[in-house]
């Protein structure tokens, strides 16, 4: 299950990485550069993360 997080939030790594619990799938965090809105600012990055992590389901 991938996670996105926005590195300006204030959740810590150790809070976020808890939701493994919340699944029996992979868990995948991983942490953009931006504050709450990261989805807008860094649009690019999102885009190639979502791209990539389907690929790696497709394979």
């Amino acid at each position: 299950m991938p996670t996105l997080w926005a590195l300006s939030e204030t959740a810590s790594r150790e809070d976020l990485s808890a939701w493994d619990r919340h699944t029996t799938a992979a868990f995948d965090l991983r942490m953009l550069p931006g504050d709450h809105f990261f989805l807008h600012s860094n649009e690019a990055l999102l885009l190639q993360s979502i791209t990539r992590q389907l690929q790696q389901v497709r394979s």
